[in-house]
């Protein structure tokens, strides 16, 4: 009787087995506007290999751009600011022109993702990582919901000479009272169900708030000295109210902004204001 009630254990778990086995994995894709990015590998390196991604969605802000790094996951898209009605406005600061060109891109990838059978839509941008103990995909396919919603941490550098952020900045930020740029997180949404909702949100008819401790966003603004003046140089004299912005950072736009042979100075001073303090907190990636 034991050795039948074993057997019939055994084949149950045998075929519970199985039927995980066969079930297919949710695939997630990442979609990005990108403009000389930073330790371009090494982003795509790590979201394939520690969150699982699938397909990256990338749309040169800079259609002329060469990435100088190749990838089965990456489909890049350059040719299509015209195609997907996008004109430069004039009237707006470039900021506001970034957030129309993400949401265009967003609504793009998302239906390119519902064509390449993709579960899941993750909009961040180049100098930002998902961050959790568990890959992407496994941490949305665990809520019955349409959309989601990460909280973001900002790098709180140590250094003002890091070669690749990612790998060497470990100190980051919680509080967003201390960022330079945005504290509202960013979205992610069930291909299909939901619809992207500005650079930071995915629309859907349930949303979900995912644990800090389960999926974040790890963001890397003007990570050393040459990404500040590089970020200076592009978004220019912004306007106050254009994105948030915190007062240190409206205030290393006015200071670099008016800057001449002594740029790399200034910006090296303004940098050690946002440095790592008693209240930071490390991360390790696994790099």
């Amino acid at each position: 009787m034991e050795l039948v009630l074993l057997g019939a254990i055994l084949i149950l778990l045998i075929i519970i087995g199985i039927v995980i086995f066969r079930q297919p994995r949710h695939k997630t894709a990442i979609v990005s506007l990108v403009k000389d990015p930073h330790a371009f590998e090494t982003w795509v390196t790590y979201h394939k290999e520690k969150m699982k991604i699938d397909k990256f969605y990338v749309f040169l802000d800079d259609e002329s751009e060469a990435l100088n790094f190749d990838d089965p996951a990456l489909e890049i898209h350059r040719d299509w600011k015209g195609r997907l009605g996008f004109q430069f406005d004039d009237k707006i600061d470039e900021p506001a022109n970034v957030r129309v060109k993400q949401q265009l891109i967003s609504e793009e990838g998302a239906r390119l993702a519902q064509k390449d059978g993709i579960k899941y839509l993750v909009h961040i941008d180049s100098d930002e990582l998902l961050y959790g103990p568990k890959p992407a995909a496994q941490v949305f396919s665990s809520y019955p919901v349409d959309a989601f919603h990460m909280k973001n941490s900002e790098l709180a550098p140590d250094r003002k000479d890091y070669k690749n952020c990612f790998m060497e900045g470990t100190w980051f930020h919680g509080d967003p009272q201390k960022f330079i740029a945005y504290g509202n997180g960013k979205g992610a949404g069930v291909v299909g169900q939901s619809m992207p909702h500005g650079p930071h949100n995915f629309m859907g008819s349930r949303v979900k708030d995912i644990p800090e401790d389960e999926l974040k966003v790890l963001h890397y603004p003007s990570c050393n000295i040459d990404e500040t003046l590089k970020r200076a140089k592009n978004y220019g004299k912004f306007q106050d109210d254009s994105a948030g912005w915190s007062d240190h950072h409206k205030e290393t736009r006015d200071v670099l902004t008016a800057c001449g042979a002594d740029c790399k100075e200034k910006a090296e001073a303004q940098f050690e204001k946002r440095m790592a303090g008693p209240d930071s907190y490390q991360v390790d990636l696994g790099l």
